[in-house]
């Protein structure tokens, strides 16, 4: 059985909301819409190798020891700096329904030698 609280893999959903884009060949990640502004979680511990803004939103990168990574974009604010380590369900953005610039939903990925993968097929719970 999985110890599911020191899990190294992203197995959870990073913010609880309605998935409003799927997985598919043109769209390596999923979008999540979040009903009311809300914390964004590191779907697995892991260690933080990339935050930086990218076209208006900030957006955050996890490498998990299992050779997994995670990536967390279109963040109103990162909560986490390069090099933290961060463990299963830490918060480590937010996003706020409120800002206008940027549409409100988060984008996720996860990927692997090169190989992104449906997150939804990784979710503990789905």
């Amino acid at each position: 059985m999985v110890n599911f609280s020191n899990s190294k893999l992203p197995i959870l959903k990073p913010i609880d909301g309605k998935i409003v884009s799927a997985f598919n060949e043109k769209n390596f990640g999923i979008k999540i819409k979040p009903k009311e502004s809300s914390n964004v979680i590191a779907s697995g511990e892991g260690i933080v190798v990339f935050t930086e803004t990218v076209s208006k939103t900030k957006t955050v990168i996890i490498a998990h020891s299992s050779g997994y990574f995670s990536l967390y974009a279109n963040c109103s604010e990162v909560l986490c700096k390069k090099n933290d380590k961060v463990k299963l369900a830490e918060t480590i953005a937010k996003i706020d329904l409120k800002r206008k610039e940027v549409e409100n939903y988060l984008y996720f990925e996860v990927w692997k030698n090169q190989t992104f993968f449906n997150p939804e097929s990784l979710f503990v719970g789905r």
